[in-house]
């Protein structure tokens, strides 16, 4: 699904990533480990075509990662919910700015993350564990063929990270989407991962 070939990134003289090869096969869940500035949110940025490489490719199903971007879909670290819209109107807006329309597989995605009964209240009367619920129902709902979370648990406290750790790997196990998924923390790597890739920064 994912060919990641000789990549590299550089910002000004330093090699954030440099000539990184691999792999990432249909329905995978690779867990990204590494410090703070080992590039993997710029690793995920290269998969998700929004970042060109200096030099090497990142491709989805055979076509380069900036024509492929529609097969992907990002949870990010912070919600980013619209604020003015609902819990449904934020995984609406994905529908619509992906299709020009919204449908009513909305509510089945939030209720897939055990949201439906909370579909009409706002992000400001959610807590952080259901702001990020709606976050990846969101992504979920374009029914992406890649999905990439940088970091989307770590601003959370444990119990509500282990709660949504099982959560994602429910979803993943009934829907087998292929998931890159970043993250610093070893046990949550563990958890999650079928496959681990680790990144060390670069001097």
């Amino acid at each position: 699904m994912i060919e990641v070939r000789d990549l590299v990134v550089r910002f000004g003289d330093r090699a954030v990533l440099d000539r990184l090869t691999f792999t990432v096969v249909q329905g995978e869940l690779l867990c990204v480990l590494g410090a703070s500035g080992s590039g993997k949110t710029t690793l995920l940025r290269a998969i998700g075509g929004l970042l060109r490489p200096t030099a090497g490719e990142a491709r989805i199903g055979g076509e380069p990662a900036e024509s492929a971007w529609r097969r992907c879909a990002y949870v990010f670290q912070a919600p980013r919910l619209v604020p003015w819209r609902t819990a449904l109107g934020n995984v609406r807006l994905a529908q619509e700015l992906r299709s020009g329309r919204a449908n009513g597989e909305a509510l089945r995605y939030l209720d897939m993350v055990g949201l439906a009964a909370l579909a009409d209240r706002y992000p400001a009367v959610l807590s952080g564990g259901e702001r990020q619920r709606v976050a990846l129902a969101r992504a979920l709902v374009v029914e992406p063929d890649v999905l990439l979370m940088d970091e989307p648990f770590s601003a959370l406290d444990q119990a509500t990270r282990a709660r949504l750790r099982d959560e994602l790997l429910r979803i993943w196990r009934e829907h087998k989407r292929t998931i890159v998924f970043v993250t610093h923390d070893k046990a949550e790597a563990a958890a999650l991962a079928t496959r681990q890739l680790v990144l060390t920064k670069r001097a």
